[in-house]
């Protein structure tokens, strides 16, 4: 299993969309809140897009 590291500051979720379809990938927020200013970030907004291709594991979050 390889493990990708994705900022998601000045991209797009259309961008993470692409990245996950041509790797097969699963995406996991390990964000400790999975918050944003940005709605499409948002946690429900996410699970929405991706369905079971998105997890989110907040024990992995930083607190600050």
């Amino acid at each position: 299993m390889k493990v990708f590291p994705w900022g998601y500051s000045g991209r797009s979720v259309d961008e993470l969309a692409t990245i996950r379809s041509e790797r097969g990938a699963l995406i996991v927020d390990t964000r400790y809140s999975p918050r944003s200013r940005v709605p499409v970030w948002n946690r429900e907004h996410l699970e929405k897009r991706f369905g079971a291709d998105y997890a989110w594991i907040g024990e992995f979050g930083n607190v600050n």
